[in-house]
């Protein structure tokens, strides 16, 4: 019970804040703001 919790817990939050922290830098980097702005 503990491990799973901390197992599912633990990676919830690392990936989210992988995630968070790599998703608006790439997005900004690799594809244009601008573009995917005027698209949404």
């Amino acid at each position: 019970r503990r491990k799973k919790e901390n197992k599912g817990k633990g990676k919830k939050e690392d990936v989210e804040e992988i995630e968070l922290e790599n998703i608006p830098i790439i997005t900004g980097e690799e594809n244009q703001p601008g573009e995917l702005v005027e698209n949404e």
